[in-house]
């Protein structure tokens, strides 16, 4: 069998895409697994473990070519033409798309293959997922909240993946370890430091990696700071190790190639991070990584895919912006609110394997930033665990809504009782580690008081949905349907703004600003979504139920 794997984004984007490598490969064996990427990420090409071939999509010629009055106004359109044979010429059975923009989803569409999952515009307009996983994601991309799955989780469950075989495809190098042994020469144990991120937004700062530095050197004598970094970066690398060491902090520099990088991280005993395809890499082949998420960075979605790793996010309440926003502070406040002291003293105990003391740091820098515990769990699903929170309900629904919208996504039969008490018994477990001091009746008291609120949310659900079907019955004329959409946008209105209703703030988005109400098709549209939150209300009553009784037979 013949795969072909779309990932027309940035490095770090291509990275997380081959996670999708392994299960492919345990689920068609014997497949040969093709990659598509864009011209200016092909340096990773050596360090990607299982892939057959690697087709080049030259971006930044094309735009060029499209740009520039010197040149064949038809030659883009050739080079693409030629770039698409070569693809058909492959006569691929499966080809996934793990880009999520109109340009991959035109290119889908151009791919003659008889299985096809992931965003496609077909010839008449059509956009088609191939898995509601994909949906789920179309509709998320852009979301800010906290509560959604990672991506490389969406992609294993949008294809149907083995749980546990999610991993970042990466590998070590023979040219690349020899290259990081002429870096390391010397060097013992070492923190690997990436100060610099491609979104001036992301950045924390040179001066505070410095003070940082200095820092973690004081409460660790016999640790080396190797400062990471691409060969554009090669300048401001060297003033800042040049600074380390008038300071006294025993430091190297790793202006290296992606080979050589993966090599260094290999090595390494923590890597500490922005929101750089840096954390990626590391995630795959360091035991230990610090993450600083600022700016437009939403850790949710593409935080550091490995278990026992620790993310600081910014608590600034813009925290995170979009990626094309302008932050309108002269300097960013989400940098500049994470201080020295909470970056040093959170690598120190994470280098040493002390999550007892993350808690306490966690607690006590509350105001600058949360601390979050990356874990996955049995099913292989990732979270980052806040790890200063109190028991609060607005605490436990993100959690239960995640673990609904699983079992939703993937179809699950609710009659079929065991699929919901292993999700709910894994739903248990992670509440009880992100709120370890909470005593087992207060768990049943509160969980009480969410069954009733999402007992509520599931009776008027069903009820407004019970009317738009007494509606459309009575119905033939579509233009009297608007009056009967004013009444209902009250009613999803309220919903929306119940504690337990803001999870459905996307999909009643969809239908509170209708194109056409006059429509059949909106009405179809409506049905559709109303009676998937109908579904979904239902998982979560099952499910807090469950959980609460699984406590119970504790106490």
């Amino acid at each position: 069998m013949k795969i072909l794997v779309v990932s027309l984004l940035r490095l770090g984007d291509t990275v997380m895409a081959t996670s999708v490598i392994p299960g492919l490969k345990e689920k068609y064996k014997g497949c040969q697994i093709d990659f598509l990427i864009n011209d200016e990420v092909q340096h990773i090409v050596p360090v990607v473990a299982g892939v057959n071939k690697f087709h080049v999509f030259d971006r930044s010629l094309l735009q060029l070519g499209l740009a520039s009055a010197s040149r064949n106004v038809f030659e883009p359109l050739e080079r693409l033409n030629r770039l698409l044979d070569s693809i058909k010429d492959e006569n691929y059975d499966l080809v996934v798309n793990l880009t999520h923009n109109k340009l991959s989803a035109w290119i889908m569409a151009a791919i003659d293959c008889k299985e096809k999952l992931g965003i496609e515009i077909r010839p008449n307009g059509v956009v088609a997922f191939g898995s509601p996983w994909f949906r789920y994601l179309n509709d998320y991309l852009t979301s800010s909240r906290t509560d959604i799955f990672h991506f490389i989780d969406v992609f294993a469950y949008a294809l149907g993946l083995n749980d546990l075989s999610r991993r970042i495809s990466v590998q070590s190098t023979p040219e690349g370890q020899k290259e990081a042994a002429q870096i390391l020469d010397g060097v013992g144990r070492f923190v690997a430091v990436q100060p610099l991120t491609s979104d001036i937004k992301k950045n924390w700062g040179t001066d505070r990696f410095i003070e940082t530095c200095r820092l973690l050197s004081k409460l660790d004598h016999d640790l080396t700071m190797v400062i990471v970094g691409s060969p554009s970066e090669r300048l401001e690398i060297q003033s800042l190790v040049g600074t380390l060491k008038d300071k006294g902090v025993p430091c190297r520099m790793a202006v290296c190639s992606v080979p050589g990088l993966v090599g260094v991280l290999s090595r390494a005993q923590l890597t500490i991070t922005g929101d750089t395809a840096t954390k990626h890499f590391a995630a795959a082949v360091c035991e230990r990584v610090l993450e600083l998420s600022l700016g437009s960075s939403a850790y949710a979605k593409t935080g550091v895919y490995a278990a026992g790793s620790v993310i600081l996010q910014s608590r600034e309440p813009c925290a995170p912006c979009g990626h094309r926003t302008v932050c309108p502070y002269p300097i960013h406040p989400c940098a500049a609110r994470m201080s020295e002291d909470l970056v040093a003293l959170t690598a120190f105990h994470l280098l040493h394997g002390r999550i007892d003391q993350l808690r306490m740091i966690a607690s006590e820098y509350i105001e600058e930033a949360d601390v979050l515990w990356t874990t996955t769990n049995s099913s292989g699903d990732w979270s980052a665990i806040p790890l200063s929170r109190s028991f609060e309900q607005r605490f436990v629904l993100p959690w239960l809504d995640r673990s609904a919208w699983k079992l939703f996504l993937n179809g699950s039969d609710l009659q079929k009782i065991p699929a919901l008490g292993s999700e709910a018994l894994e739903l248990k477990t992670l509440l009880m580690i992100e709120f370890p001091d909470e005593l087992s009746r207060s768990w049943t008291q509160n969980l009480g008081q969410i069954e009733k609120q999402v007992e509520h949310l599931e009776q008027s659900v069903t009820a407004i949905f019970d009317g738009l079907k007494r509606e459309l019955k009575q119905v033939g004329d579509p233009h009297a349907l608007p009056d009967f959409y004013t009444k209902l946008s009250s009613q999803l209105s309220l919903l929306a703004q119940s504690p337990v209703g803001e999870s459905y703030s996307v999909a009643l988005k969809g239908i509170l600003e209708p194109r056409d109400s006059r429509s059949f098709l909106y009405a179809k549209r409506v049905r559709e979504t109303l009676g998937g939150m109908q579904r979904r209300s239902r998982i979560q009553l099952k499910l807090i139920r469950t959980v609460k009784q699984q406590m119970m037979e504790i106490i």
